[in-house]
C-alpha cells in the first residue's frame, strides 16, 4: 500500500472506511475464526501428529480455541464453567467508530492483505 493510500484512509470518515478498507476472510477479520474448511484441515493436522500450539500458530487462533473445536467435550465443559462462574456473555459487537479506529490501526501499520477499495 502506497503512502498516498495510507493518508486517504487517515482522511475519511467512519463510515466511509468502514466501506471501503476489506478485511473480511483475512487473518485481521476478528469476526471469522473457525470456518468448516479450517476445521477440516485443524482435524487432518490434529491426526497427522501436529500439536494444538503448532495448529493454533498456523490459523492464528489461541491454543484454547482449537481445543475447543478438536475436543468437543473440552469445549462444553468450558462454556458451563464460563456461565456459572461469569455469567451469560453479552457480547458487545463494535460499533462503526470502533470498526473504523481498528482498520485505519491495520492501514497505518501497513498490514498486508488489506485491501483499499
Amino acid at each position: 500500500m502506497d503512502v498516498m493510500s495510507i493518508v486517504n484512509v487517515c482522511a475519511m470518515s467512519n463510515s466511509n472506511v468502514d466501506k471501503k478498507v476489506k478485511i473480511a476472510g483475512t487473518s485481521w477479520d476478528r469476526h471469522c475464526k473457525v470456518t468448516e474448511g479450517i476445521f477440516d484441515e485443524m482435524v487432518e493436522m490434529r491426526a497427522d501428529g501436529y500439536t494444538y500450539s503448532q495448529i493454533a500458530e498456523k490459523f492464528h487462533l489461541s491454543v484454547n480455541t482449537v481445543r475447543r473445536h478438536l475436543i468437543p467435550e473440552e469445549g462444553d465443559a468450558y462454556r458451563v464453567y464460563m456461565r456459572e462462574n461469569f455469567g451469560k456473555h453479552t457480547g458487545k459487537k463494535p460499533n462503526q467508530a470502533e470498526r473504523a479506529s481498528y482498520k485505519r490501526r491495520l492501514v497505518l501499520n501497513n498490514v498486508e492483505g488489506i485491501e483499499v477499495k
